[in-house]
């Protein structure tokens, strides 16, 4: 774990934004699952404390980027080695192999700012982390946790969305009382009864398409914060639209379609987490969406006039060329390209992470998606009354 540290203590190139980017790195390498929007918070935390105070700004960091006390343990062995202002190098630390004993160094050789942290009881910490580490396998067998209060609402917004989503007017016609052209074939049939007068005018009206949509939902480590907004969302969604096909993905692709339109949402869950499909770890954006198109491909699920629902934070550690590829790939078979952000207010609604600036050139509208208000601006969105929306 220190060796670690020391590793990326390496790599610090003396900007703060970028640096903090690079210290996130390293508690994902140690174990601490650390999303994005704990980046994102913790940048706005420094910007509040005194940087020459290192106890404010080990507690700004660690309230934003920790989420339990075993990630606290974790983090507050790496932290005073990372932040140090003495090389890697120099830093007599015990590593987590053990090879050094459970003793810490206590040499003060910190700057100032770690010293109330490191120096003595970077020991305790180190032990307190190795007796209680984080476990991935543990954190992704938690089932996750349903956002029961707003289920009927996030049901009306999926219903809502899906008939706007279908509103492009079809071929097909149908024939009435009223309409907007006269149906000369069917006034004839209907006038026969008169003696071939007339008398009564049949019409004629469009239908509209039903909604066709194929819906790409991020369940990585990074979502974690959103997952069950988003699974309540997409379960919602298949059930009400006849014409979608749904998968998730972080690492790897797995459709849910038919255990959601078959099952309720803990048990749809229950399902996935029975065939041991994770709703954590990384995120392969590019492979997962290769599968997705060559399933969809191979099914003949790709349409005229089919929209694509894209719901992640963009965050990617695959290829960023295959991600380019696949993306193509999608857009050209859909007529339009949805992709939901629960970080898209937060940064201007302009790309930050690498996998999103990829996708950026084939994306028809970027929305927001972090909480069902944001979900309600959304859907006005789709039916053309926009309420204050950043345009893509």
């Amino acid at each position: 774990m220190v060796e670690a540290a020391r590793t990326y203590r390496r790599r610090r190139s003396g900007d703060l934004t970028e640096d903090l980017s690079l210290f996130a790195l390293l508690l994902r390498a140690v174990g601490v699952p650390v999303p994005i929007a704990g980046v994102l918070r913790a940048t706005r935390a420094l910007a509040t404390v005194s940087l020459d105070q290192r106890v404010d700004v080990h507690a700004a960091l660690r309230c934003c980027m920790t989420a339990s006390t075993e990630e606290g343990a974790v983090f507050d062995v790496v932290f005073p080695v990372f932040w140090s202002t003495y090389p890697p190098d120099v830093l007599d630390l015990p590593d987590d192999s053990g090879a050094h004993g459970d003793e810490g160094s206590g040499n003060g050789k910190f700057d100032r700012v770690g010293a109330d942290v490191a120096g003595s009881g970077a020991g305790t910490a180190e032990r307190s982390a190795r007796r209680a580490t984080y476990s991935r396998s543990r954190r992704d067998d938690k089932t996750v946790p349903i956002v029961r209060a707003y289920e009927k609402q996030i049901d009306d917004l999926a219903r809502r969305l899906a008939r706007a989503l279908g509103a492009s007017r079809s071929r097909r016609t149908r024939v009435g009382h009223t309409g907007e052209l006269i149906s000369l074939r069917d006034s004839l049939r209907h006038n026969l009864r008169f003696g071939e007068e007339m008398l009564e005018l049949r019409r004629s009206r469009r239908l509209h398409d039903r909604a066709r949509l194929v819906v790409f939902c991020d369940v990585s480590s990074s979502m974690q914060p959103f997952t069950p907004l988003f699974l309540t969302f997409v379960h919602s969604l298949t059930k009400i639209a006849r014409s979608v096909e749904s998968a998730i993905f972080n690492v790897e692709t797995s459709f849910v379609t038919d255990v959601f339109r078959r099952k309720t949402l803990p048990e749809a869950l229950a399902w996935l987490e029975g065939r041991s499909i994770s709703l954590a770890g990384g995120t392969r954006t590019g492979h997962c969406l290769h599968a997705f198109n060559a399933e969809l491909e191979a099914r003949g699920l790709f349409r005229k006039g089919t929209t694509a629902l894209i719901l992640s934070d963009g965050w990617d550690v695959g290829d960023s060329e295959l991600l380019d590829r696949e993306m193509h790939r999608l857009r050209s078979h859909v007529g339009r390209l949805i992709w939901l952000d629960p970080h898209a207010a937060a940064t201007g609604y302009r790309p930050q992470v690498r996998g999103l600036q990829v996708a950026w050139p084939y994306i028809d509208d970027y929305l927001d998606f972090s909480s069902v208000e944001s979900l309600t601006e959304l859907v006005a969105r789709v039916e053309g009354k926009p309420r204050d929306l950043a345009p893509r």
